[in-house]
């Protein structure tokens, strides 16, 4: 397999192991296995009551994760056309390093919150530092795209990679909002309460819960503005690349992609948090991170007259 390919094969893992990790967090198995990195103190768990099969999964995968990362790290150190990633695949490492650490605390210190919000933030990092990657592993050639109207030349990719940073605060919010248990702070969908924001009434009878649904509002007003902002870098971007495919395709997924996380999280409200819809839905939010940092580091690539 080449190079790049194999890059974007550690990046899909990474992204698999994400989802495998929100399903440890929805069905509370995170403390399933008490002990790291042995499982009661064995390699492999004697018993596999609860959710010890769910932990121990992710515990494999995070290992593979590892396992690829580093096969990949000593590719690209062996290869000399490569030489000037080595300091981006050396820092990716890093930060896979960092992570396997934080899911240990996690685990040893009894999941809490801080780290556990940090090590799902750390994740979605991790993804798109391997994106970056596996696009720096690209062969830069001349850009074979119609030149952008005289009018239109305003630059495009600033925004995109505002797109990110919005995007990684709006998966930070849901990381918190899991681990604050939130997600059913608000119980109905699309309305709060009845409303478009739940009324005073709500806090004054239940004071205990005015953190939950706090979260839990600014994380659907952050999935509202997430939506305005793919779709005024998207629009843009069809119009003015719709002959580039990956830049057009990358741009309808971001606008399907968030009309689908959308439909998502009403789904694990209507289904009372249900597993399933609740990991697709941090499936896609790391897919639209993913896509976005694609976005941005081509349409870079284009308006500067190159490819990234």
């Amino acid at each position: 397999m080449g190079l790049q390919r194999f890059a974007w094969f550690v990046a899909a893992a990474a992204w698999v192991l994400i989802g495998i990790g929100s399903l440890v967090t929805t069905t509370g198995s995170g403390l399933s296995i008490p002990d790291w990195p042995l499982a009661y103190g064995r390699p492999v768990p004697p018993h596999w009551e609860g959710g010890v099969v769910f932990e121990y999964t992710h515990r494999v995968v995070a290992g593979t994760v590892f396992v690829l990362m580093t096969i990949l790290l000593v590719r690209i150190w062996r290869t000399d056309s490569a030489r000037r990633v080595r300091p981006w695949a050396l820092g990716t490492w890093g930060l896979l390093v960092t992570q396997a650490i934080l899911g240990g605390v996690t685990v040893l210190y009894e999941l809490p919150r801080p780290v556990s919000i940090a090590h799902a933030g750390l994740a979605q990092a991790t993804l798109v530092a391997m994106v970056v990657l596996a696009m720096k592993l690209a062969p830069v050639t001349p850009v074979e795209a119609t030149p952008v109207p005289a009018r239109r030349r305003g630059r495009l990719f600033p925004w995109a990679f505002g797109l990110v940073g919005i995007l990684y605060l709006q998966i930070l919010i849901g990381a918190l909002v899991r681990h604050m248990a939130a997600g059913l702070a608000v119980p109905d969908f699309p309305l709060a309460y009845g409303h478009l924001w739940p009324p005073a009434e709500v806090f004054r009878q239940a004071p205990y819960l005015a953190p939950k649904i706090w979260v839990h509002m600014i994380h659907r007003v952050g999935a509202v503005l997430v939506g305005v902002v793919i779709h005024a870098v998207g629009i843009p971007a069809l119009r003015r690349f719709r002959d580039v495919p990956a830049i057009a395709g990358t741009a309808r997924l971001l606008m399907y992609g968030w009309a689908l996380q959308i439909v998502l999280g009403g789904w694990l409200i209507w289904w009372t948090r249900h597993w399933f819809p609740t990991t697709l839905h941090v499936m896609t939010g790391a897919l639209l991170l993913a896509a976005g940092t694609f976005l941005a580091l081509r349409l870079r690539g284009v308006e500067a007259g190159c490819k990234s």
